[in-house]
């Protein structure tokens, strides 16, 4: 199934062309500070998410999340996402929503005064760094890959529709946006569920992805132009997996490629191909911990110079 899902994308691929109507008010419509601030809070909120799914007791409804939320210890080979970093402050909004292996955590950006500005659906990484104990969620997690992939459907991607119309009903009670976050396996269920969404009515959705698989078919299928999505994928330039010089490049939302030099644009910096194979780590959530997001997407023209500090 994979080697005929790989064949179908590098087609689906050669037809895509980019498109300038997508919509950024999930992001936008925050506020100056907090808009600018999303983007680097969302790879860091991802990580931490992922290690709260790979504990025993889930965070707390009503639990903040802040600068000072890095866990002591958690069950992975990778070590504790370092939230030193994070810039606004988050409430868990509900239990985690789950089924058939998919994991994801509505919270809430709260401002000062304790005013919600938006829900976030952070979506649980792959789960390769849990291998030893979970084995089986590594294998349903494959399968997943293979299900966007070739445009089929399974059951985690079953459950990540029904658990994002969820978290959408929390942010339509609230009145505020919706931004659904991943990366790499986690980042194409986001961009799959935003395209599930992309048709109802109410605050605005979007997603903020990183390195995203190849959703490309999946987003097609649903009658979709996949660069037409609302959406943010930050994609680094030597991604050995879904980067601009791979066989499965992503298509889908708003592209912005992150450079050696960790500065972005909206076109892949001029490099060799092989230079990617030799860069296997540029696919991982850690590598943008360094890179300043806001600043890529003032590059891109979505936000303003007004928008930083």
């Amino acid at each position: 199934m994979t080697i005929v899902a790989i064949f179908g994308v590098l087609l689906a691929n050669s037809a895509i062309a980019d498109s300038a109507t997508r919509d950024f008010s999930f992001i936008t419509t925050l506020g100056a500070q907090p808009s600018r601030d999303a983007a680097d809070d969302a790879k860091l909120l991802v990580g931490w998410a992922t290690d709260a799914a790979s504990i025993v007791t889930p965070p707390a409804v009503g639990a903040m999340i802040d600068s000072r939320s890095t866990f002591t210890n958690v069950s992975s080979m990778s070590p504790p996402t370092p939230m030193a970093g994070l810039r606004e402050t988050y409430r868990v909004l509900s239990s985690p929503l789950v089924g058939d292996g998919y994991w994801g955590l509505p919270v809430e950006m709260i401002d000062p005064t304790g005013r919600v500005l938006a829900v976030l659906l952070l979506n649980r990484l792959f789960r390769l760094p849990v291998i030893f104990h979970d084995p089986v969620g590594v294998a349903t997690d494959i399968l997943t890959v293979g299900a966007l992939l070739s445009g089929s459907e399974n059951g985690s991607l079953r459950a990540a529709e029904v658990a994002a119309a969820e978290a959408y009903r929390l942010a339509s009670v609230k009145g505020v946006p919706l931004i659904v976050c991943g990366q790499s396996m986690s980042g194409a269920i986001a961009q799959y569920q935003v395209a599930k969404l992309s048709r109802t009515s109410g605050p605005p959705v979007g997603f903020l992805t990183f390195n995203a698989a190849n959703a490309n078919v999946s987003v097609r299928r649903l009658g979709i132009d996949p660069p037409s999505l609302s959406g943010i994928n930050f994609v680094k330039d030597r991604d050995p997996g879904f980067g601009p010089h791979s066989l499965l490049t992503n298509h889908t939302g708003l592209q912005i490629y992150i450079h050696g030099d960790g500065t972005g644009s909206l076109e892949p910096g001029g490099m060799p191909v092989v230079s990617a194979i030799f860069h296997p780590t540029q696919h991982l959530l850690a590598s943008f911990q360094d890179v300043d997001l806001a600043a890529a997407m003032i590059e891109a023209g979505i936000l303003t110079t007004e928008s930083l500090p």
